[in-house]
This record gives structure tokens, sequence and C-alpha cells, in this order.
């Protein structure tokens, strides 16, 4: 197998990083608009939709959305088995709707960000149409394929994401071909030279058309490991206890040294463009993750799962964030999200209480957030049965839970389909919809939409806020989070309460008074200079420093 990865890397301008100072938003197309009442979100849907994510004073004021793909597909895996990476599949639209979007999203100053799927596509791909054909077609190498074992079975013992073996055999010339994924998603072999370059002209498809970037789905499980050896066994493996616990570990494909030497190229056309590339990246360890900056030859913005998965613990959050700021390298920038359409919705899993609070560490952190859609409403998921489940990993693994209950529509109104559609939509919406919709919520002053708008707007209008420098005031050791954001004169002190019980806190920092220009239980509530900060249970506030 071809190990070289070498092709054309173009020269490059420098960026003005635009990514850096504002808040980006995750639309799931199939849930977020219906314009056509088929009861599946589309483009047309996203581009009514603009007047409310930006471009008026009511907005969210958001600049950048990031679309999961909408290219052709079977739709296995909604989208995540692509068939064709230079269209539009017919349920979201056309190429000329696409278009339209582009245009209109930026009148509305928001940048488009596409979904890049570089590790996979759909078996129904014409690339792997033509590769499974004989063993001897033009595009055979531009998959994974290996000869049975001895005994018939899967070439090693490497296993799926989607569970079960990574291998598949096809009859059609006995060969085993990798998934990483379900067998609907043959791998690519990114080893290949020429699979590495098809990509990279997609890349120039999308971007000359007036994409902002990619969101790159998996990126650091691009390659596996060329020898094709056993994984080693997985020594937290218990047999019929947990059943999510593999016997072998994913250590031969899930990451591979060499992957980075694919992202600086993929860097390289993004940088031509004055485009991000925002990078799915497993959330290993901080080391790992930081690895994906590789001093400006890696992708802009890893996401920083690590913050999605540690617990809604002040103690356990401080420590992340310390850590995380510690590590950063040098000139590079966190990219800080808490949902997204692999895992479960944010109300579920801190629950409604702690919302407002999550909301204003999101928007306030040293970084560029990721929003995912519905979460400025407080959606939590929808009920559904398992005979309703569509969701690829589900029926691949058989799991308890299923990535749909964080995918249901956006909720518009208190209408039966909750101003989505008017048909049956695809997923069931939530059943709290009569308060968990937009059109409720902006009647509210003291609403967590109405706190985000707020907080939005005032991280858009203070440079301290977007792209300010950080310093941990607070650890959280005492169940408070507190955190210093500096723009030349401008200081604002964040001020984060995850206890139950009121705190009382004196303002310690250099002899600075604050004057508290936003609460969370109350938003905008301006006060005098005060050298005390009473915070109750749960809430967080927002001080503007000043000298004594």
């Amino acid at each position: 197998m071809n190990q070289d990865i070498n092709f054309l890397i173009p020269s490059v301008p420098q960026s003005p990083k635009w990514w850096r100072n504002i808040v980006m938003y995750q639309i799931y197309p199939r849930s977020f608009k219906d314009s056509n009442g088929d009861g599946i979100g589309d483009l047309q849907g996203i581009i009514d939709s603009l007047d409310y994510l930006n471009g008026s004073s009511n907005s969210l004021g958001i600049g950048a959305i990031w679309l999961s793909p909408v290219y052709p597909s079977p739709m296995f895996d909604h989208g995540y088995d692509v068939s064709d990476y230079r269209n539009i599949d017919p349920s979201f639209g056309t190429l000329t709707i696409f278009n339209r979007l582009i245009e209109a999203a930026h009148q509305h100053s928001i940048r488009v960000i596409m979904d890049l799927v570089a590790n996979h596509t759909s078996d129904q791909h014409p690339w792997f149409i033509k590769s499974r054909a004989s063993r001897n077609n033009s595009l055979r190498d531009w998959y994974v394929w290996r000869d049975p074992a001895p005994d018939g079975g899967p070439p090693n013992n490497w296993l799926s994401y989607f569970g079960g073996s990574a291998w598949t055999l096809d009859k059609t010339t006995n060969q085993y071909y990798l998934h990483k994924f379900a067998p609907q998603q043959p791998d690519l072999n990114n080893w290949n030279p020429k699979v590495n370059q098809a990509l990279v002209d997609i890349m120039h498809f999308w971007l000359k058309r007036g994409v902002d970037g990619f969101r790159m789905d998996v990126v650091d499980r691009l390659l596996f490991d060329p020898t094709f050896k056993d994984a080693p066994c997985n020594l937290a493996y218990k047999k019929n206890v947990d059943p999510q616990v593999k016997k072998f570990d994913f250590s031969k494909t899930y990451y591979q040294p060499e992957v980075h030497q694919i992202i600086a190229v993929f860097r390289r056309v993004l940088d031509l463009y004055d485009a991000v590339g925002i990078g799915e990246v497993e959330a290993r360890s901080i080391d790992f993750i930081q690895r994906f900056y590789d001093h400006g030859r890696g992708v802009q913005l890893p996401f920083d799962f690590l913050l999605l998965k540690t617990p809604w613990e002040a103690k356990k959050i401080g420590a992340h964030l310390k850590m995380y700021e510690k590590k950063l390298p040098r000139s590079s920038w966190p990219m800080y999200v808490l949902g997204n359409h692999d895992k479960e919705r944010l109300a579920d899993r801190i629950g409604k209480h702690n919302l407002k609070l999550a909301a204003l560490m999101l928007l306030t952190l040293h970084g560029t957030p990721m929003m995912y859609y519905g979460d400025e409403i407080g959606l939590a998921s929808m009920p559904l049965s398992k005979d309703k489940w569509q969701d690829a990993y589900t029926k691949n693994t058989k799991s308890d839970w299923t990535r749909d209950y964080s995918r249901g529509p956006m909720q518009w109104n208190s209408s039966k389909y909750v101003g989505f559609s008017t048909h049956v939509p695809w997923l069931p919406p939530n059943e709290f919809k009569n308060e968990q919709n937009v059109q409720e919520q902006e009647k509210g002053p003291n609403s967590i939409l109405h706190l985000y708008k707020s907080l939005i707007k005032l991280r858009n209008n203070h440079r301290s806020l977007s792209e300010g420098t950080f310093e941990l005031i607070y650890d959280g050791s005492e169940g408070v989070i507190g955190y210093l954001r500096s723009f030349r004169t401008e200081k604002m002190l964040i001020l984060l309460n995850f206890t139950s019980t009121i705190k009382q806190l004196r303002l310690k920092h250099k002899g600075l008074l604050g004057t508290v220009i936003m609460r969370t239980h109350t938003h905008n509530n301006p006060q005098d200079l005060v050298c005390t900060i009473h915070l109750k249970p749960k809430e967080g506030c927002i001080l503007k420093l000043e000298k004594n």
C-alpha cells in the first residue's frame, strides 16, 4: 500500500481570522425548517429563517452557520453516507437554492460552513460502485480491500464504531472492505494521494461557490494502521457487563500520526479562500485535541469535546478550563461546544435549571462558541418509542439510546407541527412545545432565548468578550467559577455560581470595582459600582471592572 501522502500544496495568503470573533450555530437541516410541507427541513427553510439568526435588531446575532451534510445520499446515516460530493440532495433542494442560501446568508452577515465527510462515502457512491466491480478496476485502491483470513473470516479483529466487525465481505470479488462505521459507509483509502486530491478538488468546488469553510467529520480517523495487525485487547472489557465496552480497542483505526499531513493540505486550501476548518477530534485528552492545531498546519478550530463530556460540576469544569488554557498552543484559539447532533440535548444532560448558567459560560469563554440549534430555547429531547428510531448507530449497535433524541424539529411556535412544517415532521416535536418555542419565548424578557440574544449582542459589542485574554480567578473549588476577559483597558469579570446556595463574593482583583451589566436571572440589570456581589443559586453575572 502506498504510504506517501504528497501532492501539490498551494501558497497561502495571510488570514484576518474572522472566525475568532463570532458565534457559530449548528443547523441539522432535516430538522430546522420545512418550506415545502414534506415534513423534512430544507435549504429554503433555512433561507426563510435567516432574519431569526441575524440581520435584524431582534435576531440572535449569529455570525456563521454549520450545516450537517446536505449532499445527495441514500440517508442511511442521514447524510453522512455521501453518494455525490458535488450536488445537493433533492430532499434539501438544489444547487441553485444552495447558491441563494450562500448569497442570502452573506447579505445577513452570516458565513456558511459545510460538512466535509472525508473518511467514507456511501456504498452507492460511483467511486465505490466502480471500486467493487473488479479487483483490477482503476478505483480499486480508492477503498480498503483485503483477502479473507485463512478461515474465510474478516482479515483482522478490527471493530466498527457502529458495532460488530469493521469488515464486510463483498461476494463480487471475494474480498472484504473496511468500514469504521456502518457497512453502508465504506472507508476511503486516504493513504492514496489520488483520494486526497479528489477531496481537495471537492473543497475547491464548494469554496469557489462562496462556502466559508468546513467542519471536518472524524478528522482524526481518516487513516488506519497500514500493517493491518490485530488490535490489542481492551483491558476495560468485561464479558456481559457493558455492551459499549468492546473486547478489542480501536487503536488501529482511530489515529495515525500521518493524518496531519492530510490536514496540512486541507488547511492550505482553506487559507487560499480565507476559510475555516473545524475539526471533529475524539476527546481522548487535552494534549490529543490540541495536537490538531499543529502550528498553523492543522485545523483552526478543533472542537473541545472534553468540555461537553465534563460533568456539570464547578470544580471539574474549572480544572478543565485551567488546563486547556495552560496547554493551548501559542496563537491558537479554542472552540467550545456544549451540544451537537451526536450527544444528548443540553437540557437533558445538565437539567433545565442550569441552562442559563451554561449559556452565560459558553458565550463568554475565551474562544469561538458553537451553539446547537434549539439550545437557545432550552429544547429537550422529544418522546420517541423504539419502533420510531431511525438512527443508523442505533440500528447497528442495538443501543438503548438513540441520537434521534437530539435531532427533533426546531420549535418555532406551539402549533400542531411547532411551526416547523405543515406536515407530520420526520421526527415528532418535543412534548413541552408550549414553552420551548421561539414565539412564546420572544414574549418573555426573562426567557432563555432573550438571554442568548442579550449575551450574543453583548459579546459582539465588547472585544474583551469576543477576543480578549482569559484569566481564571475562581477555579470552582468552592462551587464558583470566575474569569477575567480583558482587551486593552476593558475588563469583564464573569462569575458563575454552580451551587444551590447564595454566594457572596468580594471583588478581589487588583483593587477594581465592578458594574453588573448582566445577570442570568434578570438579564439586563445594570447596577452601580460594587465591591461585593451576591449570586443566587445557579446564577451567573457579568461585571465591567473599573478602578476604585
